[in-house]
């Protein structure tokens, strides 16, 4: 699908692939021609250094990097919340619904309008970083559940919309071959959620022992506020969010314009210029000099048009709606699973009595260290394994990751901890890998980018409350069991998805792709490698 060519740019033109590969064996002068090669690779590194598409991605990391802070650093402060509020699990579980409430309204009208416009992409992830910054340093004084649920939602309003701006603008500098890109942005978040819990120890509570007991009861709400800081770690993540959102600023309204001159840019003030006058003896009327209302119309038509679900598969808007609703499904019930392991992975730890809060904390970061490492692994390996396999393999392994830890995981200490470094191994790549996936079988729209995160949100929503809601009353190892559930609905909803589309439906993918191609081929990269 891609098309051949280069896009110069003011850091200069993407080198060659000419000498992409080493010189071939004949020739006397073998090791001498491979060094050569060897050192022209290394030269060319500073010109790939200045390419538009690697500076941007490098920008889209910094983003989830921002990401990765606010929303992780509820994790390991949220014992201190809730003492501080004076509430249970389930209760703060409710504030905590507000993120996921936000992510699903930013991400909804977030994907629409980056699909609409795509040159609006930067000045929307940059709007988002500052709502999560806000909404951040808010979140520590908040004296209510109510105030707390509005900080979060102020959160999850940037969060929401990073997630759908900074996939299309991956889509849009890498096009086919964003499989990697989308891997090494995400790596983002889990590298600096690494180091999150260790940002909040030094300002969280101590809950001293009483009578020599394991687990002491909670914290009276004055006694919190006296010796928990918290407020003093949500400053990081305020900061680094205001500090990444200038820099996408200055792509909106410097760098795109000048290097990807061809993204659509909305014309607010287009309803008040004057109208055409209509020619009289033209047959068809000039659409500029129709009446507000006809070219309203005319728009409506259009905007109903970007929903239709025949954009995802061309020509297929029946099997295009199949893939849509399974897309959902997956999202929805692999976000509760995962939710429902990490988010009050913390919480169990301390709560459980396996370890204190700062072993929590290095079982935590240990969590997302191998969490970094798998998805690493799912970027650069991604050229080798295909994304299907790599998807099912993390699944099946969860799965069995859940049923050891409600079986021996929560007597161990040991096993907990070796459990966890698994799971977070597993969890890594399977977020970006479903985008690739959906990306290399369908035409990934903004809108389709949605149908995915908005499925995402409601996930988040039902695995926040019910693993709140069932820690709180049911017991703290009611956690792994729901996990369990949820990733058996996850792998049938997967194994459907590639069942059909490499077995039931592949002849028909295969004629819409060809159809796609003969009709409007399409330019996925502002320049080519």
């Amino acid at each position: 699908m891609a098309t051949s060519g280069e896009v110069p740019h003011d850091g200069g033109t993407v080198p060659e692939e000419t000498g992409a590969n080493p010189p071939s064996e004949s020739g006397r002068d073998l090791p001498q021609s491979k060094l050569q090669w060897r050192i022209q690779q290394i030269l060319n590194l500073k010109k790939y250094a200045r390419d538009y598409r690697v500076i941007k991605t490098g920008c889209l990391v910094l983003a989830w990097i921002a990401m990765g802070l606010y929303h992780r650093m509820v994790a390991p402060t949220l014992i201190d919340l809730k003492d501080r509020l004076g509430v249970n699990y389930e209760e703060i579980s409710r504030a905590l619904l507000c993120h996921t409430v936000g992510y699903f309204l930013s991400n909804m009208v977030g994907g629409v309008v980056v699909d609409l416009y795509p040159g609006l992409v930067d000045m929307v992830i940059a709007s988002s970083l500052l709502s999560a910054g806000i909404g951040s340093i808010g979140t520590p004084w908040s004296r209510s559940l109510t105030l707390t649920g509005f900080c979060k939602l102020l959160t999850g309003f940037g969060h929401g919309a990073t997630d759908a701006a900074g996939t299309v603008t991956v889509i849009q500098l890498w096009g086919d071959n964003s499989a990697p890109a989308l891997h090494i942005i995400h790596m983002g978040y889990p590298f600096i959620a690494l180091f999150v819990p260790f940002m909040a120890q030094p300002f969280l509570s101590r809950r001293p022992e009483v009578n020599g007991t394991v687990t002491p009861p909670p914290l009276t709400v004055e006694e919190a506020w006296r010796t928990s800081r918290i407020e003093q770690a949500y400053l990081i993540p305020t900061f680094v969010s205001f500090a990444v959102s200038v820099v996408f600023l200055s792509f909106h309204f410097y760098f795109s314009p000048k290097y990807q001159p061809d993204l659509v840019r909305p014309d607010f003030l287009g309803c008040f210029k004057s109208k055409k006058k209509t020619d009289p003896d033209a047959s068809d009327p000039d659409p500029e000099a129709q009446p507000f209302w006809r070219r309203f119309l005319s728009c409506w038509s259009s905007f109903q048009g970007l929903f239709s679900p025949g954009r995802c598969v061309k020509g297929e808007p029946v099997l295009g709606s199949f893939y849509v609703v399974l897309l959902f499904l997956f999202y929805l019930v692999y976000l509760s699973g995962e939710v429902s392991l990490f988010e009050y992975l913390f919480a169990y730890s301390v709560e459980s009595g396996l370890f204190d809060k700062d072993g929590a904390s290095l079982v935590y970061s240990c969590f997302f260290l191998f969490f970094l490492l798998g998805r690493g692994f799912g970027g650069f390996g991604s050229h080798w394994v295909p994304v299907g396999l790599l998807i099912g393999v993390s699944l099946f392994l969860l799965q069995i990751v859940g049923i050891e830890y409600s079986v021996w995981g929560v007597n161990d200490s040991t096993v907990f901890w070796v459990l966890t470094c698994v799971a977070g191994f597993c969890c890594g790549p399977v977020f970006p890998a479903c985008s690739a996936w959906a990306n290399h079988y369908l035409d990934l729209t903004g809108v389709l980018v949605v149908v995915m995160f908005v499925g995402a949100s409601f996930g988040n929503m039902i695995g926040t409350y019910a693993t709140g809601y069932f820690f709180e009353y049911a017991g703290i190892d009611s956690m792994f069991h729901g996990h369990i559930g949820y990733m058996a609905i996850t792998i049938a909803v997967f194994f459907t998805m590639q069942f059909s589309m490499s077995v039931l439906f592949k002849d028909r993918m295969q004629r819409a792709g060809e159809e796609e191609e003969d009709e409007e081929p399409e330019v996925e990269a502002i320049t080519k490698v």
